[in-house]
């Protein structure tokens, strides 16, 4: 559900006052009791004893070479002193039965379930999302790319400024609009017009067609990291980014010039 929020002239309508910050991510680390050491388990119990105390486990230090594995070795050394000797078990490898076998291919097949259904809940793949936008700009690197059953957003690296012929360059808002409603990807360069300007303007002349372009901008967001998403605002800031949109997908892109990277943004389509 999108929230409506006021929109000043300044900040444009894509103010990170509608943007969702994500929750933290990972867990926290586990404490101790007393709230200053993280719990080990058992081994830190066992070293905070007493030096008197006798801990619960064999120390090979304190044992005899008699009581060691059935060791066929001499219990004292020549000086009458207690021999330190250490055990080294032998490996016994399981055999692979019938029935461990049959387990390990169920979890082999459980785990590419798994990948296959948490693949699923994506509603984009990197792959596909540089196959369609090498098309656009002539793409580097990945430095960014997350996807969840709502969102995609992704940041490229960019080799060259300039724009591929495949898509189609609108100089003006209406040439770009025209190109949108026939269903094709356009790149509105338009001088001293940043990509938030241009969404405004859309919005001004046909108000549904602004909108669509406004939630493919905005849709993207929830799966876009904090440091990401002040860049991408600076870059809808500024005069010099090109705001790429493709109406087939509902996808949108801001080439960054002025830093050679290019951001993608999706939304799932309602």
């Amino acid at each position: 559900m999108i929230r409506a929020a006021a929109i000043s002239p300044q900040m444009g309508p894509f103010s990170p006052h509608c943007l969702r910050r994500l929750p933290p991510s990972g867990a926290r680390a586990a404490r101790s009791r007393d709230g200053l050491r993280p719990d080990y388990g058992r081994r830190s119990r066992i070293s905070a004893q007493k030096p008197g105390s006798r801990p619960e486990v064999l120390s090979l230090s304190e044992a005899s070479a008699s009581s060691l594995a059935g060791r066929a070795v001499s219990p004292r050394s020549p000086g009458g002193r207690v021999r330190r000797v250490p055990v080294f078990l032998k490996d016994h490898p399981l055999p692979h039965t019938r029935s461990r076998r049959r387990l390990r291919t169920t979890v082999l097949g459980l785990a590419t379930a798994a990948g296959v259904l948490l693949s699923a809940c994506s509603l984009d793949q990197e792959e596909e999302v540089r196959s369609n936008v090498q098309s656009w700009v002539k793409l580097g690197e990945t430095f960014y790319f997350f996807s969840r059953v709502n969102c995609t957003a992704a940041l490229f690296d960019v080799k060259a400024n300039r724009i591929s012929s495949l898509i189609r360059k609108a100089g003006s808002i209406e040439a770009g609009m025209r190109a949108i409603v026939e269903g094709e990807t356009v790149a509105f360069q338009i001088d001293a017009l940043s990509p938030t300007q241009v969404t405004e303007q859309i919005m001004t002349l046909d108000l549904p067609l602004g909108l669509g372009v406004l939630s493919s901008g905005t849709g993207g967001k929830d799966c876009m990291a904090e440091e990401m998403e002040v860049a991408y605002f600076n870059a809808l800031l500024d005069p010099t980014s090109v705001l790429i949109y493709a109406p087939q997908d509902r996808s949108m892109a801001v080439f960054d010039r002025r830093n050679r990277r290019l951001f993608f943004s999706r939304g799932r389509p309602s």
